[in-house]
């Protein structure tokens, strides 16, 4: 197990990272530095497995952030993500935090949709307590598939998407269980929105 030390780690090319047990009851642990995500993805791809990332704090994106423009890729397999949230940074109360765990922008109106968050067999719990939006996770133009992982206990979020909020996104959710999300308005597990001037959504679910 280990602590990030300094700040967040930044992404700008491949990263890839492994734990050494595969056991998701007794994964690799990584906190995050005070008061820092895990990871910021500026561009390229990062891809984590068998890891348990905890303790994030960072307004969007509690773990990990997908920056706007990047044409970014996040891969995440057979992980944990527990106790990464927004609402309080450096001591100071954030009401407008957005991804407990993840967060990806790609473009704020535009039709682009080039991030792309891919997760397997992974879960999520005890994220975004008091999160804006996206107790999970937060996907805004970005492409996004999740397959046979499960969502526990995330939120409440002070507005949508107990577990999930997409907005403006292609998204594929197969296979994936959704347990106690909360969220004070609506989807407690999962929002889907998309506004006038912004891409169209689209979610398939199986």
């Amino acid at each position: 197990n280990c602590q990030i030390s300094g700040g967040d780690v930044e992404v700008t090319t491949a990263l890839e990272i492994t734990g050494n047990f595969t056991n998701l009851e007794n994964l690799v642990e990584v906190l995050a530095a005070d008061n820092n995500r895990h990871f910021t993805v500026s561009s390229g791809t990062l891809t984590i497995r068998y890891l348990k990332l905890l303790g994030g704090r960072a307004e969007n994106g509690g773990s990990i952030q997908l920056q706007q423009n990047s044409a970014a890729t996040l891969n995440v397999y057979n992980s944990v993500f527990t106790e990464n949230r927004n609402d309080i940074v450096n001591g100071v109360v954030n009401q407008n935090g957005k991804g407990g765990a993840i967060y990806s922008l790609y473009d704020v109106s535009g039709e682009a949709k080039s991030n792309t968050v891919n997760v397997y067999n992974s879960i999520f719990y005890n994220n975004g307590n008091g999160t804006k939006n996206g107790g999970a996770i937060f996907a805004r133009t970005t492409k996004f598939n999740v397959q046979n992982s499960n969502f526990t206990n995330n939120g409440p979020t002070n507005n949508h998407g107990g577990a999930i909020k997409f907005h403006s996104s292609d998204g594929t959710i197969i296979g994936t269980s959704f347990v106690g999300n909360i969220a004070s308005k609506q989807g407690g597990a999962i929002v889907i929105m998309t506004e006038s001037n912004s891409a169209s959504s689209s979610l398939n679910l199986s």
